[in-house]
């Protein structure tokens, strides 16, 4: 299914089996009471990947009528909340967020490093993501953010048209 390639290229493997009750069960016994077990919350949704974490999202809120992100921002503060909502973001929204960062600080390092390291499927993701998210276009952010040769460039590759060719022919012969 597109949506699982599309977000889940994990740093981490994914866990086998998931236990998607048992862990949203433990991540909400975690924030109960006083005080919050984020040795437990670290543990569950670190040894995930990002697409079992959305799962794991999804069956909280059909449990409880809560939203996971929004009940572990309520626990969690600092540096640690940070980590743990990026951890809990898709993929796509996430990168989406940190191309509209780029683009208001004008940073070319992240662009490129987004765009340029991504599938034109996934190129196409980040457009919807982006537009979702920040009710404007991929496009018209860039166009405001860059400037020349490297606007020209950037505004090429949004339109995820590269020739597939060579990480088709290269994934082949690192299989072979």
């Amino acid at each position: 299914n597109i949506y699982e390639m599309a977000h889940n290229q994990p740093t981490l493997k994914a866990k086998e089996p998931l236990d998607v009750v048992g862990d949203v069960e433990s991540l909400k016994a975690a924030m109960k009471g006083v005080g919050t077990d984020e040795d437990s919350i670290i543990t569950i949704l670190t040894t995930c990947s990002n697409y079992q974490r959305q799962l794991l999202g999804q069956h909280y809120h059909s449990k409880y009528k809560k939203d996971l992100i929004s009940d572990l921002k309520k626990e969690l503060s600092g540096y640690f909340e940070d980590i743990i909502v990026a951890l809990m973001t898709p993929r796509v929204d996430y990168l989406a967020e940190e191309l509209h960062h780029a683009c208001k600080s004008k940073n070319g390092r992240v662009i490129v490093e987004i765009l340029c390291t991504s599938e034109n499927f996934f190129v196409r993701s980040l457009e919807q993501s982006y537009e979702r998210l920040f009710d404007a276009s991929l496009e018209e952010s860039l166009t405001e953010a860059t400037s020349g040769i490297f606007q020209q460039v950037m505004l090429k590759v949004v339109e995820a048209k590269r020739s597939t060719f060579f990480s088709e022919v290269f994934g082949r012969r690192i299989a072979c």
